[in-house]
């Protein structure tokens, strides 16, 4: 039977921990059904588009496509180790193919010469003998099996299957509505008008028997879409209606007889539609997670009860022996279950997940407003800072009765947790768009970090206690400080770049003593927040945009690993990393539009050929070419009257900088400007609000007007560029996405929801009356949004 195609926390593990599916990038945005983990590194998904993916260190995943299969949907996937896997198509053609080299080359291992063949599941009982079924094929369900681990298949014999009723087929929905158990036995999961039907094996495939089951068949839509093989005897079979998503009647049955009969349970049933069901090796229960695009639901019972979880959706899970899970769903979405103390939360930085603004789970609200889908709205202290979330609290900071605060509110009512005092030993002047409370929180399994320009930086528990505190500056940066902390492996990282003295340092999570500092001779201005990088197999870097370069540093070490030159003086936004590449922009001043770059002399040259007094500097009224004296305020870093070498080439880069976007291939060491840019991109770079790469596209947004440009982030080209009809406007906020759509914020508080995609498509617009400064945090379909004063929750209502 044809058929259309964060985070998630489950209580279920030892007293005060919680299981976690960590988001993993896939780098495409296929529907992915197949799915099959093989251990803690190893694991294989395929899909739509010809897609097949496979990660060999559990967190990097990379494409292993058949050349001229393009447009096959792979609807399930087996996989043996790292580097053997099979494949099965649904549809037409219907067709088998097999790697041995990690997917370098594929074998067509078979294709069904009969038209009305369309395959929806494979399992295998060991190394070498497996089989595959597809929906009838005159009156029978339709079996292959393989003996030499899916290298050749042979029919059976369709005398072998019962007949089946009219419109009877199964759901390749997920690849688990066949399963198999030790040498001999396995399941087929059907469904149709008239009886969802399990087949039953004992002998390998040679016979086969049929039992009814109560779960739901009315129409060809409904049925069994996923079997799943409990302790004992017992077997949980999930399904329902894919038309019908929310409908929780009859989607469940059990077996205690090893399948010769079902019943219906008596507890809560999976909360909708679901297309598969999973038991986890090695968890408390026995423990299973049932996935459909509607939520996640876990039963600890043996699947006598569920409960949902998540309204984070997926098409397939998949658990290894040793018990490492993945998820796999639409728009490419993977997701690996990790262990957590369980206050960790995706959204835990400034833009959420790494900084890419991209959220989890879902699905979230396109109408949004002050009247308009609004679970809770409170008011708020003053600050720029934007929402950052634990898995119980939304944490920010302000400035009330010209005091410092971090404040703790609860995610799901807004009520205030706690509220935290700062000391403020001084006062900064700050830019009219900065503020004393500007810098975002970041928040780990047990601490929570801030930063104030005016004080330095505080460690929190999740209820409030302070853990440590290290004071820093005064810092001298003409706008104030504004980058953001964070948080990873124990580490706490602030980039702090200012005019002169910059540096970035890491700090121990459990009690802020200083790990490493590495200076920052060149950055002279910035506040770039930064991202983190981990190479397949190595340690992980931390990326870090300022003036004229990209730097990556060990995370452990400090250790200076690789630099990028190119980007202009002044770099505010975040750098986003997905995959293997790094994108980020940048702009200084007009003067530093493509085009407009002058050449200096080095600065012996310089002082010889200007330095009328003979003092070994520069001063304003000796340099001779005029865009340099006019700038002499901004470059002349100590105030002292005069450019010393080390300003000079400052000076020299900021002049020969350009304003641009510019996508880096990540890996290498040392200087890769010649090797690792992959393009450069000139005109309109934005300022303030970050890089957002998302659905095959790079959306960059300008600082004023309201001027969005589309750009392919592969190649550079431009999809477009137009500006927002009903958003022309001053942008501070970032852009940030959910689901299949694009959040744009301004300055004065017009809020523009946009689809997803090369063209520009407004689904929505509100206007909120007020100030906004601030990047909306979203995580599992919440959003929540701060203006100037009042701090907003949406919720589809």
């Amino acid at each position: 039977m044809n058929l259309r195609a964060s985070l998630l926390l489950l209580s279920i593990a030892a007293p005060g921990e919680t299981l976690v599916w960590t988001p993993q990038e896939s780098g495409c945005e296929a529907s992915l059904r197949g799915l099959c983990a093989v251990n803690e590194r190893v694991c294989w998904a395929s899909g739509a588009d010809g897609t097949i993916l496979r990660t060999v260190d559990g967190v990097h995943w990379e494409r292993c496509a058949i050349p001229g299969d393009e447009s096959l949907d792979w609807r399930d996937i087996h996989a043996f180790d790292a580097e053997t896997a099979v494949v099965v198509s649904a549809g037409q053609p219907a067709r088998i193919c097999r790697t041995k080299d990690g997917g370098a080359s594929w074998a067509r291992a078979f294709e069904h010469d009969d038209e009305a063949a369309f395959f929806d599941g494979m399992a295998f009982w060991d190394e070498q003998r497996g089989l595959a079924f597809s929906d009838p094929i005159d009156g029978r369900v339709a079996v292959v099996v393989t003996e030499d681990g899916g290298r050749s298949w042979r029919s059976v014999e369709p005398g072998a299957l019962p007949v089946s009723p009219e419109g009877e087929a199964g759901f390749a929905a997920s690849g688990s509505s066949l399963r198999v158990r030790g040498s001999a036995e396995a399941w087929i999961g059907l469904g149709g008008p008239h009886g969802a039907r399990v087949l039953r094996t004992r002998d390998g495939g040679a016979s086969w028997t049929a039992a009814r089951t109560p779960v739901l068949s009315e129409t060809k839509s409904t049925g069994i879409y996923s079997l799943a093989i409990g302790p004992r005897d017992r077997l949980i079979a999930v399904g329902g209606d894919y038309t019908r998503e929310d409908l929780r009647r009859a989607n469940i049955a059990v077996s205690d007889d090893g399948g010769a009969s079902w019943c219906a349970t008596g507890g809560a049933p999976p909360c909708g539609y679901r297309s598969c069901v999973e038991l986890l090796a090695g968890r408390p229960g026995p423990t299973l997670v049932a996935v459909g695009p509607t939520g996640s639901d876990v039963s600890t019972d043996g699947g006598d009860s569920w409960r949902r979880f998540s309204e984070l959706g997926f098409h397939a899970v998949s658990c290894a022996p040793d018990g490492t899970a993945w998820a796999a769903g639409a728009g490419g979405r993977l997701a690996r279950l990790d262990r957590s103390r369980g206050r960790r939360a995706a959204w835990n930085g400034f833009r959420g997940p790494n900084g890419t603004g991209v959220a989890q789970g879902g699905p979230f609200p396109q109408a949004l407003g002050p009247q308009t889908n609004v679970v809770w709205e409170r008011p708020l202290a003053v600050g720029r800072s934007s929402p950052v979330l634990t898995r119980d609290l939304v944490v920010l900071t302000g400035v009330a009765e010209e005091r410092l605060f971090t404040y703790a509110l609860d995610r799901e009512t807004g009520e205030t947790r706690w509220r935290r005092e700062a000391p403020r030993p001084r006062r900064t002047s700050f830019h009219s768009k900065n503020g004393p409370a500007a810098a975002s929180a970041t928040a780990g399994e047990e601490t929570i970090v801030v930063f104030f320009d005016e004080f330095g930086v505080l460690a929190y528990d999740h209820d409030g206690a302070e853990r440590w505190r290290v004071p820093m500056g005064p810092f001298v940066n003409i706008y104030g400080m504004g980058a953001s902390p964070i948080l990873h492996e124990g580490a706490v990282v602030i980039a702090c770049d200012q005019t002169r003295g910059s540096f970035v340092v890491a700090l121990a999570e459990e009690d802020g003593r200083e790990l490493w500092r590495q200076e920052r001779p060149r950055a002279v201005s910035g506040h770039c927040t930064p991202a983190l990088y981990t190479r397949a197999g190595a340690d992980t870097e931390v990326l870090v945009a300022g003036s004229f370069q990209l730097d990556a540093y060990d995370l452990t070490t400090g250790e200076r690993r690789w630099w990028v030159n190119g980007l202009p003086a002044e770099m505010k936004s975040v750098p986003v990393v997905l995959n293997d590449t790094v994108w980020v922009h940048g702009y200084s001043l007009p003067l530093n539009d493509h085009g407009n770059q002058i050449e200096l002399a080095a600065f012996a040259r310089a002082v010889g050929e200007m330095d009328a007094n003979g003092d070994g500097q520069l001063s304003a009224d000796e340099i001779s070419e005029p865009k340099v004296a006019d700038s002499f305020r901004f470059i002349d870093l100590d105030g002292d009257g005069g450019l010393d070498a080390h300003e000079w080439e400052l000076t020299r880069a900021f002049f020969t900088s350009a304003n641009c976007a510019m996508a880096i291939r990540l890996g290498g060491s040392g200087d890769l400007t010649a090797s690792g840019v992959r393009w450069r991109a000139y005109r309109s770079p934005p300022q303030l609000p970050s890089p957002l790469v998302h659905g095959g596209v790079y959306y960059m947004l300008s600082d004023q007007g309201g001027l969005l440009t589309l750009i392919d982030p592969d190649t550079g080209e431009r999809f477009g560029r137009e500006r927002l009809a009903e958003g022309i406007d001053d942008y501070f906020a970032s852009p940030v996405a959910a689901d299949d759509k694009v959040y744009l914020l301004s300055e004065s508080g017009i809020l523009s929801v946009l689809k997803c995609g090369r063209e520009l498509a407004v689904l929505h617009r509100a206007e909120f009356g007020e100030l906004c400064h601030a990047t909306p945090a979203l995580e599992d379909g919440r959003i929540w949004l701060r203006t100037r004063e009042r701090l907003f929750c949406f919720g589809i209502r």
